[in-house]
């Protein structure tokens, strides 16, 4: 079973079908439970990375994982960021 069997991937048609059909309720509802809370190391660019917030250091001393980019998420055992589980097999 493939995560998108589970979670479907909206295309940009079925956004823009959306915000031109949803109700004020609905936008509303769907900003509560998927509105952005706060945004880390924010950047101006074309398409954006998503990973899970499970992907970082347990351990305090550890700090914290440096800006991400699909070099990072792809090559972060090489780069010494892997403390438990590589981030591109385990959550992208």
């Amino acid at each position: 079973m493939s995560w998108t069997d589970v979670f479907p991937v909206l295309d940009d048609e079925m956004v823009a079908e959306f915000e031109s059909e949803a109700s004020a309720a609905e936008r509303e509802q769907l900003e509560g439970w998927f509105g952005v809370r706060r945004v880390i190391n924010r950047r101006d660019v074309p398409h954006i990375v998503s990973t899970s917030l499970f992907w970082k250091h347990v351990d305090e001393k550890d700090g914290e994982v440096p800006p991400l980019d699909r070099d990072t998420l792809v090559n972060a055992k090489s780069l010494g960021l892997v403390k438990r589980m590589p981030p591109w097999e385990h959550y992208v």
